[in-house]
């Protein structure tokens, strides 16, 4: 079997995995091009399942429901996701998060732009913003208990909600491809899709990447990690090939002007043996002169005495 580079999606949201069992199925039954697994994370005030869930993701999906009463995705009074989503962007790019408001009963282009408008932040931190209304799901046969995408309209008078809902699949096929093609972090798989349990994302012992760093809800990127690394091993190499004794890091002027005035001047052991040669010269000549005095006096006492 070939092998692909596909995505590992996580379902990031504060509300129930009943409420988008739809998008679990809809993205193991429809994206099998683009996605291996997919992670439904509930968001709670536990950072560290937060992040550890994220740094086995390469795609997400902010996901909320209208059947919480109102959209308070970001930038509005009690707004639920405000750093959930910058979180999201920051670990994994914006062109690697989509946000995805579910069971509206407008999902139109206009709601769009006024949502975007009035919560900038998830048109800086995210891809895309998907609108979903109750209508779409029932036209496509996604609401209820087992939802499965049909192949076309529940009912002939909703073929307009149900033409809307499957351009909003493709589109969102569009983004995960798109994102592909540019991830390096995509991992290569040969396995079948696979959803984990809810709240337990399952780790792959095959490709998991043992070099994905989180902090505490303060999520750096990997490649700040390499980076720090590769500073590391380079300030390393640095001080590898400094001399371990500083002493003998001569300078090599220095050194030329030494050799050049050892050739012009003596050493002291030079001098010291001149003067010794000298020395010895001079006791040689004064006792030489000692003895032709004495045989000089020798003579003539002898002279004298006959």
């Amino acid at each position: 079997m070939a092998i692909k580079k596909k995505h590992t999606v996580g379902i990031f949201s504060r509300d129930g995995q009943d409420n988008f069992t739809w998008l679990i199925k809809l993205l193991r039954d429809k994206f099998q091009k683009e996605v291996q697994n997919v992670h439904p994370v509930y968001i709670s005030n536990d950072y560290r399942t937060f992040d550890n869930a994220l740094s086995q993701c390469t795609f997400a999906i902010l996901y909320h429901t209208k059947k919480r009463g109102r959209l308070n995705v970001t930038d509005v009074t009690d707004s639920l996701y405000d750093k959930d989503l910058k979180d999201l962007s920051n670990y994994l790019d914006s062109k690697n998060v989509v946000v995805l408001l579910d069971d509206l009963e407008d999902s139109s282009d206009d709601n769009k732009r006024r949502i975007l408008l009035e919560q900038h932040t998830i048109g800086t931190c995210a891809r895309t913003l998907i609108l979903i209304s109750e209508t779409e799901k029932e036209s496509s046969n996604l609401d209820g208990s087992d939802p499965k995408m049909s192949q076309s309209p529940t009912s002939p008078q909703l073929q307009d909600d149900y033409n809307s809902i499957c351009g909003k699949i493709h589109d969102l096929m569009g983004v995960m491809s798109e994102s592909l093609k540019r991830n390096p972090d995509a991992r290569d798989y040969d396995e079948t899709p696979s959803v984990s349990s809810y709240g337990t994302p399952t780790r792959d012992a095959q490709h998991y990447d043992e070099t994905s760093t989180v902090s505490a809800h303060g999520i750096q990127p990997r490649d700040q990690e390499s980076m720090r690394s590769s500073s590391v091993y380079n300030s390393e190499q640095h001080r590898l090939i400094q001399p371990s004794n500083p002493d003998t890091a001569i300078d090599m002027k220095t050194s030329d002007k030494r050799q050049k005035e050892s050739k012009r001047e003596p050493t002291n052991e030079g001098r010291t043996g001149n003067i010794f040669n000298l020395s010895n010269k001079a006791l040689l000549w004064s006792l030489g002169g000692i003895i032709c005095i004495l045989l000089i006096i020798l003579i003539i006492v002898l002279c004298l005495t006959v």
